[in-house]
């Protein structure tokens, strides 16, 4: 198959895209708007497109995020956003069966079973640049160079003695030697942090990250 035009794309926005396993998620990452289109499969509304029931093959923007996004990312059956103004969107509910397993009954945060856009709880007073997102969990790094996890511990790769994380949770400087992170990737069941060093993180390892190389 030929590569072909992504439809409906701004021509005047720079677009960044984010892919995940259903489909995927660009967003214009310019200062000009900050929409976010998605397309692809939406077998778990994924997309944030409630007009549209099957796949979505037109690129078509997400009304429901307001203010200008700049960045987004997509797990599983996911997807998150940070906004100008450092908020943490969440949407659908991939880590809903996971959180009620883990809750033994107990009352689930909003974010964490929302099919539209929602704030995520814990981040309120934190100003978030960057997300990330896996298979069953989520992370932001801060802009003071802080990481914040949630989600499925599964593997290892929160830096938790927890199996789930139903609020965010801040990872402790000293699992970096205290320098500030400058990037942050996800894997589905793995995470990389990027210092002046590049750390790494899954469950084969002890509790602490360990530098990956130089």
């Amino acid at each position: 198959m030929e590569p072909q035009l992504f439809a409906w794309v701004p021509e005047q926005d720079n677009i960044s895209f984010c892919s995940h396993f259903a489909g995927s998620l660009p967003v214009s990452s310019g200062t000009r708007s900050g929409l976010v289109l998605s397309c692809g499969s939406n077998s778990f509304g994924q997309l944030e497109l409630p007009q549209i029931s099957g796949p979505c093959l037109i690129s078509q923007k997400i009304e429901s995020l307001k203010e200008k996004v700049m960045n987004v990312t997509a797990g599983l059956r996911h997807a998150l956003a940070a906004t100008d103004s450092g908020l943490v969107l969440q949407w659908r509910n991939g880590m809903a069966s996971w959180a009620k397993h883990a809750s033994q009954g107990k009352a689930l945060l909003l974010f964490l079973t929302a099919k539209e856009s929602c704030e995520v709880a814990g981040l309120e007073d934190i100003k978030v640049k960057t997300v990330a997102a896996g298979s069953y969990h989520s992370v932001s790094l801060t802009d003071e160079g802080h990481l914040y996890v949630w989600g499925s511990n599964k593997h290892g790769q929160l830096v938790s003695r927890d199996i789930f994380l139903a609020e965010p949770k801040k990872i402790d400087t000293q699992c970096f030697s205290h320098e500030k992170i400058r990037a942050v990737w996800s894997g589905w069941t793995h995470l990389v942090a990027r210092t002046g060093r590049i750390f790494k993180k899954r469950a084969a390892e002890s509790l602490k990250l360990k530098p990956y190389m130089r």
